[in-house]
């Protein structure tokens, strides 16, 4: 089976900046994908279909909020993994590959992220310690494969049956806190929060409005 036919990424939209989303987009063009717009941009949605081929494209009336605009999203996912993604993480083809990998290499992954950098290849806050626990802004510099305590939803790899059997994003959780409280069902059931070192993405924080 190709790469291709394993993953569906799916994309929730708030009033993004439209040049930010077409270059997420770019990346991806062999993947399916399902876009969820919490702005009801009828016009964006002509545009991007013009371009791209997208599976499921829902305009919502109503802010639905991160949460449960991903959860109705997955609920259309037809592979065996989907991609949780900000329009603001780019990552490309082969590093999106490196995640669906890295499901074989470790037998207690539960989501696989990518390493981030901003457009300076610095190292940008991705992974790290869950709020109880610790400051969640120090940056950690990785040299290989590390398990965090949680990631952030901008781009997290999961395997659909595992979503589910989880419950998904809490859907109380407008929009802060969904990822941490996903990672932390998680580990409760001894599984594994990995950042993948070979993928790579770049994230600016706060860039995408």
């Amino acid at each position: 089976m190709k790469y291709n036919d394993l993953v569906t990424i799916q994309i929730v939209l708030y009033e993004e900046n439209r040049d930010i989303i077409f270059n997420c987009l770019d990346k991806l063009k062999s993947f399916r994908k399902i876009i969820l717009d919490n702005s009801n941009n009828k016009k964006l949605k002509i545009d991007i279909e013009k371009k791209y081929t997208i599976d499921h494209y829902f305009l919502e009336k109503k802010n639905i909020g991160f949460s449960n605009g991903h959860n109705k999203c997955a609920k259309h996912v037809q592979t065996e993994y989907l991609l949780i993604l900000n329009a603001d993480c780019i990552i490309d083809e082969n590093s999106v590959i490196k995640l669906i990998e890295s499901f074989s290499v470790y037998d207690d992954i539960a989501i696989a992220s990518p390493t981030t950098f901003d457009n300076n290849l610095n190292y940008t806050y991705n992974g790290g310690l869950l709020p109880e626990y610790g400051n969640k802004d120090i940056i950690t510099k990785i040299d290989g494969d590390t398990c965090f305590q949680s990631v952030l939803g901008s781009a997290m790899m999961v395997k659909k049956n595992d979503f589910f059997q989880i419950g998904m994003f809490n859907n109380n959780l407008f929009l802060y806190y969904s990822d941490d409280d996903l990672c932390r069902k998680f580990i409760q059931k001894k599984k594994a929060i990995i950042q993948v070192y070979e993928s790579k993405a770049y994230h600016s924080h706060g860039i995408s409005k």
